[in-house]
């Protein structure tokens, strides 16, 4: 079975190594990625069927 359980995300390490840093929280990214969805969805720009995932 090749389906993942759990997804973790955890970047001190690249912090530590590189210096990068997130700008965006992880509430506030996901509050702007639902509000994109949201507003694709509503223009009607999101493809609706599902057959491509079988």
């Amino acid at each position: 079975n090749s389906e993942v359980r759990a997804l973790l995300a955890d970047s001190s390490n690249l912090e530590s190594k590189v210096g990068w840093r997130a700008h965006t929280s992880l509430r506030d990214g996901l509050e702007r990625t639902i509000e994109w969805w949201r507003s694709r969805l509503s223009e009607g720009r999101v493809r609706r069927e599902m057959s491509y995932m079988t």
